[in-house]
Protein backbone atom coordinates (compact mmCIF):
# COMPACT_ATOMS: atom_id res chain seq x y z
CA UNK A 1 0.00 0.00 0.00
CA UNK A 2 1.08 3.69 -0.73
CA UNK A 3 0.87 6.16 2.64
CA UNK A 4 -1.17 8.94 1.81
CA UNK A 5 0.98 11.93 0.25
CA UNK A 6 0.81 15.58 1.94
CA UNK A 7 0.17 17.32 -1.00
CA UNK A 8 0.20 21.75 -0.33
CA UNK A 9 -1.79 23.91 -1.42
CA UNK A 10 -1.74 26.85 -4.10
CA UNK A 11 -0.14 26.50 -7.64
CA UNK A 12 2.58 24.28 -8.62
CA UNK A 13 4.61 24.10 -11.46
CA UNK A 14 3.26 20.58 -13.20
CA UNK A 15 6.73 19.26 -14.45
CA UNK A 16 7.82 15.45 -15.20
CA UNK A 17 10.28 13.84 -13.33
CA UNK A 18 13.27 11.53 -14.59
CA UNK A 19 14.38 9.23 -12.24
CA UNK A 20 17.58 7.83 -13.31
CA UNK A 21 17.86 3.83 -12.18
CA UNK A 22 18.89 2.01 -15.05
CA UNK A 23 22.26 1.50 -14.47
CA UNK A 24 24.01 -1.70 -13.80
CA UNK A 25 24.87 -0.96 -10.01
CA UNK A 26 28.22 -2.54 -10.11
CA UNK A 27 29.24 -1.05 -7.09
CA UNK A 28 26.26 -1.36 -4.93
CA UNK A 29 25.58 -4.96 -5.74
CA UNK A 30 22.23 -4.68 -6.55
CA UNK A 31 19.81 -2.51 -8.17
CA UNK A 32 20.29 0.82 -6.84
CA UNK A 33 16.47 1.86 -7.59
CA UNK A 34 15.72 -1.43 -4.99
CA UNK A 35 17.92 -0.47 -2.45
CA UNK A 36 15.70 0.58 0.55
CA UNK A 37 15.78 4.02 1.70
CA UNK A 38 13.57 4.95 5.20
CA UNK A 39 11.46 1.77 4.50
CA UNK A 40 11.03 2.15 1.06
CA UNK A 41 12.67 0.93 -2.64
CA UNK A 42 14.46 4.02 -3.86
CA UNK A 43 12.48 4.32 -7.00
CA UNK A 44 9.39 4.35 -4.80
CA UNK A 45 10.82 6.93 -2.30
CA UNK A 46 11.87 9.25 -4.98
CA UNK A 47 8.99 8.77 -7.25
CA UNK A 48 6.43 10.11 -4.17
CA UNK A 49 8.29 13.09 -3.43
CA UNK A 50 8.36 13.95 -6.99
CA UNK A 51 4.79 13.82 -7.12
CA UNK A 52 3.93 15.10 -3.41
CA UNK A 53 6.67 18.17 -4.83
CA UNK A 54 4.47 18.36 -8.12
CA UNK A 55 4.93 16.43 -10.51
CA UNK A 56 2.68 15.39 -12.93
CA UNK A 57 4.33 12.33 -13.30
CA UNK A 58 7.40 10.46 -11.85
CA UNK A 59 9.09 8.20 -14.81
CA UNK A 60 11.03 5.80 -13.39
CA UNK A 61 13.91 4.49 -15.92
CA UNK A 62 14.78 0.86 -14.88
CA UNK A 63 16.60 -2.29 -16.67
CA UNK A 64 13.80 -4.61 -17.67
CA UNK A 65 14.55 -6.95 -15.37
CA UNK A 66 14.03 -4.50 -12.46
CA UNK A 67 10.76 -3.34 -14.11
CA UNK A 68 10.05 -6.95 -14.12
CA UNK A 69 10.93 -7.13 -10.33
CA UNK A 70 8.62 -4.26 -9.50
CA UNK A 71 5.86 -5.53 -11.37
CA UNK A 72 5.93 -9.06 -9.43
CA UNK A 73 6.05 -7.45 -5.74
CA UNK A 74 3.75 -4.15 -6.42
CA UNK A 75 1.23 -4.00 -9.54
CA UNK A 76 2.39 -1.31 -11.86
CA UNK A 77 -1.36 -0.05 -11.88
CA UNK A 78 -1.05 0.91 -8.03
CA UNK A 79 2.41 2.91 -8.84
CA UNK A 80 0.87 4.31 -11.91
CA UNK A 81 -2.51 5.45 -9.87
CA UNK A 82 -0.04 8.16 -8.08
CA UNK A 83 1.92 9.08 -11.34
CA UNK A 84 4.80 6.94 -10.61
CA UNK A 85 5.63 4.55 -14.05
CA UNK A 86 8.69 2.78 -14.04
CA UNK A 87 9.47 2.39 -17.43
CA UNK A 88 12.24 -0.12 -18.86
CA UNK A 89 15.00 1.69 -20.84
CA UNK A 90 15.89 -0.44 -24.27
CA UNK A 91 19.39 -2.28 -23.81
CA UNK A 92 20.83 0.10 -26.50
CA UNK A 93 20.24 2.96 -24.94
CA UNK A 94 20.67 1.89 -21.35
CA UNK A 95 24.60 1.51 -22.79
CA UNK A 96 24.53 4.68 -23.16
CA UNK A 97 24.61 5.30 -19.12
CA UNK A 98 22.68 7.89 -17.50
CA UNK A 99 22.31 9.87 -20.46
CA UNK A 100 20.46 7.16 -22.47
CA UNK A 101 17.86 6.91 -19.64
CA UNK A 102 16.95 10.72 -19.98
CA UNK A 103 16.65 10.72 -23.62
CA UNK A 104 14.29 7.69 -23.11
CA UNK A 105 11.98 9.52 -20.62
CA UNK A 106 12.40 12.87 -22.44
CA UNK A 107 11.22 10.71 -25.59
CA UNK A 108 8.52 9.49 -23.29
CA UNK A 109 7.18 12.79 -22.72
CA UNK A 110 5.04 15.05 -25.18
CA UNK A 111 4.20 18.58 -23.41
CA UNK A 112 5.34 19.30 -19.57
CA UNK A 113 6.76 22.55 -18.45
CA UNK A 114 10.34 20.89 -17.24
CA UNK A 115 11.80 17.78 -16.89
CA UNK A 116 13.37 16.88 -13.28
CA UNK A 117 16.43 14.76 -13.76
CA UNK A 118 17.18 12.69 -10.76
CA UNK A 119 19.90 10.07 -10.30
CA UNK A 120 18.41 7.26 -8.07
CA UNK A 121 22.03 7.16 -6.26
CA UNK A 122 21.33 10.74 -4.61
CA UNK A 123 17.93 9.31 -2.54
CA UNK A 124 17.86 11.36 0.55
CA UNK A 125 17.30 14.95 -1.07
CA UNK A 126 14.68 16.91 0.41
CA UNK A 127 11.26 17.69 -1.21
CA UNK A 128 11.81 21.43 -0.52
CA UNK A 129 14.96 21.21 -3.08
CA UNK A 130 12.58 20.10 -5.78
CA UNK A 131 10.11 22.93 -4.76
CA UNK A 132 12.74 25.58 -5.20
CA UNK A 133 14.17 23.79 -8.88
CA UNK A 134 10.46 23.76 -10.11
CA UNK A 135 10.16 27.32 -8.92
CA UNK A 136 13.17 28.32 -10.48
CA UNK A 137 13.48 30.86 -14.04
CA UNK A 138 16.23 29.27 -15.43
CA UNK A 139 16.11 27.18 -18.15
CA UNK A 140 18.73 24.65 -16.69
CA UNK A 141 18.39 25.18 -12.70
CA UNK A 142 21.08 23.40 -10.72
CA UNK A 143 21.13 23.00 -6.49
CA UNK A 144 23.76 24.40 -4.85
CA UNK A 145 24.84 23.99 -1.24
CA UNK A 146 27.56 25.82 0.52
CA UNK A 147 29.18 26.58 -3.00
CA UNK A 148 28.95 23.04 -4.03
CA UNK A 149 26.66 22.17 -7.11
CA UNK A 150 24.66 18.89 -7.34
CA UNK A 151 21.97 16.65 -8.20
CA UNK A 152 18.95 16.47 -8.98
CA UNK A 153 18.88 19.28 -11.98
CA UNK A 154 15.72 20.47 -13.70
CA UNK A 155 15.46 21.45 -17.46
CA UNK A 156 12.89 24.28 -18.54
CA UNK A 157 10.68 22.25 -21.17
CA UNK A 158 10.66 24.80 -23.39
CA UNK A 159 13.35 23.48 -25.28
CA UNK A 160 12.28 20.25 -26.07
CA UNK A 161 13.42 20.00 -29.84
CA UNK A 162 17.27 20.98 -28.64
CA UNK A 163 17.47 19.06 -26.08
CA UNK A 164 16.23 16.02 -27.75
CA UNK A 165 18.60 16.46 -30.72
CA UNK A 166 21.51 17.34 -29.08
CA UNK A 167 21.17 14.27 -26.90
CA UNK A 168 20.88 11.96 -30.07
CA UNK A 169 23.58 13.36 -31.44
CA UNK A 170 25.33 11.86 -28.95
CA UNK A 171 26.16 14.82 -27.10
CA UNK A 172 25.71 14.45 -23.24
CA UNK A 173 23.85 17.09 -20.74
CA UNK A 174 27.24 18.73 -19.80
CA UNK A 175 27.37 19.32 -23.18
CA UNK A 176 23.46 21.01 -22.75
CA UNK A 177 24.64 22.73 -19.96
CA UNK A 178 28.07 24.55 -21.19
CA UNK A 179 25.81 25.44 -24.36
CA UNK A 180 23.11 27.39 -22.14
CA UNK A 181 25.91 28.76 -19.20
CA UNK A 182 24.18 32.15 -18.99
CA UNK A 183 20.41 30.42 -18.87
CA UNK A 184 21.72 28.52 -16.08
CA UNK A 185 20.36 29.39 -12.57
CA UNK A 186 22.36 27.99 -9.68
CA UNK A 187 19.67 27.73 -6.80
CA UNK A 188 21.56 27.84 -2.97
CA UNK A 189 19.40 25.21 -0.92
CA UNK A 190 19.93 24.03 2.73
CA UNK A 191 20.72 20.61 1.58
CA UNK A 192 23.85 18.62 1.62
CA UNK A 193 22.05 15.28 0.66
CA UNK A 194 21.95 17.22 -2.87
CA UNK A 195 26.58 15.88 -2.90
CA UNK A 196 26.02 12.63 -1.51
CA UNK A 197 26.72 10.14 -4.40
CA UNK A 198 25.53 6.47 -2.82
CA UNK A 199 27.53 4.67 -5.26
CA UNK A 200 28.62 1.86 -2.92
CA UNK A 201 27.21 -0.33 0.26
CA UNK A 202 29.67 1.65 2.34
CA UNK A 203 28.87 5.35 0.22
CA UNK A 204 25.10 4.43 0.99
CA UNK A 205 25.84 3.73 4.87
CA UNK A 206 27.57 6.67 5.23
CA UNK A 207 25.12 8.89 3.64
CA UNK A 208 21.78 6.96 5.32
CA UNK A 209 23.58 7.64 8.95
CA UNK A 210 24.01 10.72 7.87
CA UNK A 211 20.59 11.34 7.31
CA UNK A 212 19.22 10.35 10.29
CA UNK A 213 21.63 12.18 12.36
CA UNK A 214 20.03 15.34 9.71
CA UNK A 215 15.89 13.79 10.45
CA UNK A 216 16.54 13.91 14.38
CA UNK A 217 18.27 17.46 14.41
CA UNK A 218 16.04 19.23 11.93
CA UNK A 219 12.55 16.84 11.67
CA UNK A 220 12.52 17.24 7.55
Amino acid sequence: MFPPLGFDEGPKVEFTAIILGAGNSLRMGQPKALKFVMGQPAWLRLGQLCIDAGAKKALVMVSADVQAHISENMPLDSANHHGIEPIAVPEKLRHRGPIGSVLHGIRCTSKTEGWLLWPVDHPFVDRDTIKKLTAGTGLVRVPRHEGRRGHPIYIDGSDREQLLDLLESGKTLRDYVHLHSDETEDIEVDDPAIQWNCDSPAAFRTWHAKFEELVKSTGR
